[in-house]
């Protein structure tokens, strides 16, 4: 039996909670309070959801790109050493890798099976690959588990207030303080409903005036 749920829908407010549960629980563990970025998502996956990390290549199709993958059975997550230098020179890839690997962990694996997943594991190497070009609503759903973890939504309405965010170089000066890209903490404001980008030209919305 699978130890990978099937895909199922889910809200974005459900997966939204879910990462703030998560990193709200390795708070309390770990008797600390994040008030500023960046999300320390390598000791959240290491230290707070016991999962190993190791690098080794991962086969791909012509045209495929695999990041990593997430083995449940052996609580591992694998970066793709194809991919080391995306890793290394964009700022943010690894991290978001990591964060989307949890999502997978945290949304997408039978939970009540983690203390000891051996006996529902088939042994045929059962892995949950992370494609980037695969139309999988799971994908979209670990991606935006990924961007409410590294990105919280109070610590993005601590870190823009007073700040006006109608330059892109002010959005990349927060991004890199959050250690993600420059995109994706675009799209997170536009999630958030702090900002509308129309046409490359940036258009904070309404909503802003509250927090500055």
């Amino acid at each position: 039996m699978s130890v990978i749920r099937p895909a199922r829908q889910m809200t974005n407010q459900h997966i939204e909670q879910r990462a703030a549960k998560l990193l709200a629980d390795f708070q309390r563990a770990t008797g600390t309070q994040l008030m500023s970025p960046p999300v320390p998502i390598q000791q959240i996956v290491e230290s707070h959801l016991d999962l190993h990390l190791m690098y080794d290549e991962i086969p791909q199709d012509e045209g495929e790109r695999i990041l990593a993958y997430i083995d449940p059975a052996k609580r591992a997550i694998c970066l793709n050493t194809a991919h080391l230098n995306l890793f290394n020179d964009v700022i943010g890839t690894e991290a978001f890798t990591l964060a989307h690997e949890a999502g997978h962990w945290e949304l997408h694996i039978f939970r009540e099976a983690n203390i000891n997943l051996a006996p529902r594991y088939t042994g045929t190497g059962e892995r949950f690959l992370c494609r980037a070009n695969r139309n999988d609503p799971r994908e979209y759903q670990a991606n935006r588990f990924a961007a409410a973890l590294l990105m919280p939504r109070y610590l993005v309405l601590a870190a823009v207030k007073g700040k006006r965010l109608n330059r892109w170089d002010i959005i990349q000066g927060l991004a890199g303080d959050f250690g993600v890209s420059k995109e994706a903490f675009k799209i997170r404001l536009e999630t958030l409903g702090l900002i509308e980008v129309v046409n490359k030209s940036i258009q904070p919305l309404h909503k802003t005036k509250g927090i500055n």
